[in-house]
Protein backbone atom coordinates (compact mmCIF):
# COMPACT_ATOMS: atom_id res chain seq x y z
CA UNK A 1 0.00 0.00 0.00
CA UNK A 2 1.13 3.78 -0.46
CA UNK A 3 3.68 3.02 -3.12
CA UNK A 4 4.86 5.62 -5.29
CA UNK A 5 7.35 3.06 -6.88
CA UNK A 6 10.49 5.41 -6.28
CA UNK A 7 13.06 4.43 -4.09
CA UNK A 8 15.44 7.71 -4.48
CA UNK A 9 18.75 7.39 -4.75
CA UNK A 10 21.21 4.41 -3.73
CA UNK A 11 23.29 4.95 -0.56
CA UNK A 12 26.67 6.60 -0.80
CA UNK A 13 30.01 4.33 -1.39
CA UNK A 14 31.95 3.29 1.81
CA UNK A 15 33.86 6.77 3.12
CA UNK A 16 31.57 8.90 1.64
CA UNK A 17 28.70 10.71 2.81
CA UNK A 18 25.19 12.54 1.87
CA UNK A 19 25.38 15.60 -0.09
CA UNK A 20 24.19 18.31 2.18
CA UNK A 21 20.39 19.42 2.03
CA UNK A 22 18.72 22.30 1.93
CA UNK A 23 15.16 22.41 1.00
CA UNK A 24 13.57 25.10 -0.64
CA UNK A 25 11.35 25.90 2.04
CA UNK A 26 8.74 29.28 2.35
CA UNK A 27 9.62 31.37 5.24
CA UNK A 28 7.31 31.07 7.81
CA UNK A 29 5.63 27.99 6.15
CA UNK A 30 3.71 27.00 8.76
CA UNK A 31 1.38 29.28 8.86
CA UNK A 32 1.00 29.67 4.89
CA UNK A 33 -2.29 29.65 3.25
CA UNK A 34 -3.08 26.87 0.27
CA UNK A 35 -5.55 27.55 -2.59
CA UNK A 36 -6.43 23.41 -3.43
CA UNK A 37 -7.45 22.45 -6.77
CA UNK A 38 -9.19 19.02 -7.27
CA UNK A 39 -6.58 18.24 -8.94
CA UNK A 40 -3.96 19.12 -5.77
CA UNK A 41 -6.48 17.46 -3.00
CA UNK A 42 -5.81 13.77 -5.49
CA UNK A 43 -2.23 14.30 -5.17
CA UNK A 44 -2.29 15.09 -1.20
CA UNK A 45 -4.67 11.83 -0.43
CA UNK A 46 -5.08 9.27 -3.31
CA UNK A 47 -1.67 9.11 -5.36
CA UNK A 48 0.02 7.81 -3.00
CA UNK A 49 -1.86 4.45 -3.28
CA UNK A 50 -4.08 5.04 -6.79
CA UNK A 51 -1.02 6.72 -8.74
CA UNK A 52 -0.94 9.36 -11.14
CA UNK A 53 -3.58 8.29 -13.55
CA UNK A 54 -5.69 6.44 -11.12
CA UNK A 55 -5.13 3.35 -12.04
CA UNK A 56 -3.85 1.94 -8.94
CA UNK A 57 -1.44 -1.38 -8.00
CA UNK A 58 -4.43 -3.97 -8.99
CA UNK A 59 -5.15 -6.57 -7.71
CA UNK A 60 -4.42 -5.19 -4.11
CA UNK A 61 -5.19 -1.33 -4.77
CA UNK A 62 -8.04 -1.34 -7.50
CA UNK A 63 -8.24 1.14 -10.33
CA UNK A 64 -10.39 4.35 -9.56
CA UNK A 65 -11.68 4.81 -12.94
CA UNK A 66 -14.58 2.34 -14.12
CA UNK A 67 -16.07 3.24 -10.53
CA UNK A 68 -16.21 6.90 -11.72
CA UNK A 69 -17.07 6.36 -15.18
CA UNK A 70 -20.19 4.85 -14.12
CA UNK A 71 -21.27 8.42 -12.50
CA UNK A 72 -21.49 9.54 -15.93
CA UNK A 73 -25.00 9.19 -17.61
CA UNK A 74 -23.28 9.78 -21.39
CA UNK A 75 -20.65 6.77 -20.55
CA UNK A 76 -22.98 4.41 -19.18
CA UNK A 77 -25.13 4.85 -22.56
CA UNK A 78 -22.32 4.70 -24.54
CA UNK A 79 -20.67 1.83 -23.00
CA UNK A 80 -24.67 -0.08 -23.56
CA UNK A 81 -24.48 0.87 -27.25
CA UNK A 82 -21.01 -0.70 -27.96
CA UNK A 83 -22.65 -4.16 -26.47
CA UNK A 84 -25.60 -3.49 -28.60
CA UNK A 85 -28.30 -3.10 -25.58
CA UNK A 86 -30.21 0.42 -25.69
CA UNK A 87 -31.18 2.00 -22.06
CA UNK A 88 -33.04 4.89 -21.87
CA UNK A 89 -31.68 8.20 -20.01
CA UNK A 90 -34.04 7.79 -17.72
CA UNK A 91 -32.60 4.44 -16.76
CA UNK A 92 -29.31 5.44 -16.96
CA UNK A 93 -29.37 8.57 -14.72
CA UNK A 94 -30.94 6.04 -12.12
CA UNK A 95 -27.67 3.75 -12.39
CA UNK A 96 -24.88 6.96 -12.25
CA UNK A 97 -26.70 8.39 -9.31
CA UNK A 98 -26.33 4.69 -7.66
CA UNK A 99 -22.80 5.15 -8.37
CA UNK A 100 -21.77 8.36 -7.74
CA UNK A 101 -23.79 7.98 -4.43
CA UNK A 102 -21.37 4.72 -4.15
CA UNK A 103 -18.09 6.99 -5.03
CA UNK A 104 -19.36 9.50 -2.63
CA UNK A 105 -19.45 6.86 0.47
CA UNK A 106 -16.10 5.18 -0.22
CA UNK A 107 -14.37 8.64 0.25
CA UNK A 108 -16.53 9.43 3.59
CA UNK A 109 -16.12 5.97 5.24
CA UNK A 110 -13.40 3.66 2.92
CA UNK A 111 -14.14 0.44 1.93
CA UNK A 112 -12.17 -3.70 2.30
CA UNK A 113 -8.68 -2.49 1.83
CA UNK A 114 -9.26 1.50 1.31
CA UNK A 115 -9.58 3.82 4.81
CA UNK A 116 -11.91 6.18 5.47
CA UNK A 117 -11.16 9.81 4.59
CA UNK A 118 -13.26 11.83 7.35
CA UNK A 119 -10.11 13.91 7.92
CA UNK A 120 -11.42 15.46 3.83
CA UNK A 121 -14.22 18.54 4.30
CA UNK A 122 -17.14 18.57 2.27
CA UNK A 123 -15.82 21.37 0.04
CA UNK A 124 -12.69 19.17 -0.80
CA UNK A 125 -14.13 16.75 -1.62
CA UNK A 126 -16.55 18.52 -3.77
CA UNK A 127 -13.00 19.90 -5.74
CA UNK A 128 -11.48 16.12 -5.68
CA UNK A 129 -14.79 14.16 -6.82
CA UNK A 130 -14.53 16.53 -10.43
CA UNK A 131 -11.15 15.48 -10.60
CA UNK A 132 -11.19 12.33 -10.21
CA UNK A 133 -13.97 12.46 -13.04
CA UNK A 134 -11.35 13.96 -15.03
CA UNK A 135 -8.78 11.30 -14.62
CA UNK A 136 -12.02 9.10 -15.83
CA UNK A 137 -12.46 11.05 -19.11
CA UNK A 138 -16.13 11.49 -18.07
CA UNK A 139 -16.93 14.41 -20.71
CA UNK A 140 -17.33 17.80 -18.93
CA UNK A 141 -15.45 17.13 -16.05
CA UNK A 142 -13.09 20.12 -16.68
CA UNK A 143 -15.63 22.39 -16.02
CA UNK A 144 -16.69 20.89 -12.39
CA UNK A 145 -13.09 22.25 -10.55
CA UNK A 146 -13.69 24.05 -7.17
CA UNK A 147 -11.04 25.24 -5.76
CA UNK A 148 -10.59 25.22 -2.11
CA UNK A 149 -8.88 27.79 0.59
CA UNK A 150 -7.11 25.94 2.82
CA UNK A 151 -6.55 28.95 5.99
CA UNK A 152 -3.76 26.79 7.58
CA UNK A 153 -0.75 24.62 6.82
CA UNK A 154 -1.52 21.89 9.56
CA UNK A 155 -4.65 20.93 7.37
CA UNK A 156 -2.14 20.25 4.34
CA UNK A 157 -0.33 18.29 6.85
CA UNK A 158 -3.10 16.49 8.01
CA UNK A 159 -4.23 15.45 4.75
CA UNK A 160 -0.80 13.86 3.80
CA UNK A 161 -0.39 12.19 7.25
CA UNK A 162 -3.97 10.45 7.19
CA UNK A 163 -4.20 9.41 4.13
CA UNK A 164 -0.69 8.65 2.47
CA UNK A 165 1.79 8.14 5.64
CA UNK A 166 -0.94 5.76 7.39
CA UNK A 167 -1.20 3.66 4.66
CA UNK A 168 2.07 2.32 5.30
CA UNK A 169 3.03 3.66 9.24
CA UNK A 170 0.71 2.64 12.08
CA UNK A 171 0.03 5.98 14.43
CA UNK A 172 1.28 4.38 17.44
CA UNK A 173 3.89 1.66 18.56
CA UNK A 174 7.50 1.04 19.41
CA UNK A 175 10.13 2.25 17.23
CA UNK A 176 11.32 -0.77 15.96
CA UNK A 177 15.32 -1.37 15.70
CA UNK A 178 17.28 -1.43 12.82
CA UNK A 179 17.28 -5.45 12.84
CA UNK A 180 13.58 -5.18 12.83
CA UNK A 181 13.54 -2.39 10.22
CA UNK A 182 16.03 -4.67 7.99
CA UNK A 183 13.57 -7.50 8.50
CA UNK A 184 10.55 -5.20 7.26
CA UNK A 185 9.18 -3.41 10.31
CA UNK A 186 7.29 0.12 9.62
CA UNK A 187 8.18 2.84 12.42
CA UNK A 188 4.83 4.51 13.74
CA UNK A 189 4.01 7.81 12.75
CA UNK A 190 3.68 8.61 17.08
CA UNK A 191 7.65 8.53 17.41
CA UNK A 192 8.46 10.28 14.21
CA UNK A 193 9.67 13.54 15.61
CA UNK A 194 11.51 12.25 18.26
CA UNK A 195 14.09 10.38 15.79
CA UNK A 196 14.38 12.60 12.90
CA UNK A 197 14.70 16.26 12.16
CA UNK A 198 12.37 18.57 9.44
CA UNK A 199 14.92 18.48 7.29
CA UNK A 200 15.82 14.94 7.21
CA UNK A 201 11.95 14.17 6.89
CA UNK A 202 11.69 16.44 4.37
CA UNK A 203 14.84 14.79 2.69
CA UNK A 204 12.97 11.42 3.20
CA UNK A 205 9.77 12.38 1.85
CA UNK A 206 10.41 14.52 -1.31
CA UNK A 207 14.06 13.26 -2.73
CA UNK A 208 14.87 9.86 -0.57
CA UNK A 209 17.54 9.43 1.59
CA UNK A 210 19.41 6.18 2.84
CA UNK A 211 18.21 4.74 6.47
CA UNK A 212 20.45 2.60 8.56
CA UNK A 213 19.33 -1.11 8.83
CA UNK A 214 20.40 -4.38 10.28
CA UNK A 215 22.92 -5.21 13.55
CA UNK A 216 25.23 -3.35 12.88
CA UNK A 217 23.44 -0.92 11.95
CA UNK A 218 24.38 -0.13 8.03
CA UNK A 219 23.70 2.15 5.47
CA UNK A 220 20.93 0.96 3.54
CA UNK A 221 19.09 2.07 0.28
CA UNK A 222 15.29 1.89 2.13
CA UNK A 223 12.36 0.79 1.25
CA UNK A 224 10.31 3.77 1.90
CA UNK A 225 8.97 4.82 -1.33
CA UNK A 226 9.78 8.78 -2.42
CA UNK A 227 7.10 10.88 -2.78
CA UNK A 228 8.56 13.51 -5.20
CA UNK A 229 5.05 14.77 -6.23
CA UNK A 230 4.72 16.80 -2.99
CA UNK A 231 6.52 20.12 -2.34
CA UNK A 232 9.51 21.02 0.39
CA UNK A 233 6.99 22.80 1.92
CA UNK A 234 3.63 20.32 1.95
CA UNK A 235 6.49 17.27 3.70
CA UNK A 236 7.22 19.90 6.11
CA UNK A 237 3.36 20.51 6.71
CA UNK A 238 3.05 17.09 7.59
CA UNK A 239 6.12 16.99 10.17
CA UNK A 240 4.30 19.75 11.69
CA UNK A 241 0.97 18.21 11.94
CA UNK A 242 2.73 15.63 13.40
CA UNK A 243 5.12 17.76 15.67
CA UNK A 244 1.82 19.77 17.34
CA UNK A 245 -0.78 17.22 16.85
CA UNK A 246 1.50 13.55 17.57
CA UNK A 247 -0.74 10.13 17.11
CA UNK A 248 -2.32 9.24 20.72
CA UNK A 249 -3.24 5.59 21.89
Amino acid sequence: MGRTWSLGPAPPAPGQSLPPYTPALSADFEHLSFTLKGEDIYRLVCRGCHQEAGQGAPPEIKSLINPVRATSVQLIMDRMKERGMDMSTSDAAVLAKQANESVIHRLHEGGKNMPPFHQLTEAEIRSLFPYLKVLAGVPGAEKGQVPVMESTSFHIGELIVKSTCHSCHDAVGRNPTPEEIFNGAIPPLSSLTKRTSLLEFTRKVVQGAPILMGSPPELYRGKMSVFYYLTPDEAASAYMYLLFYPPQE
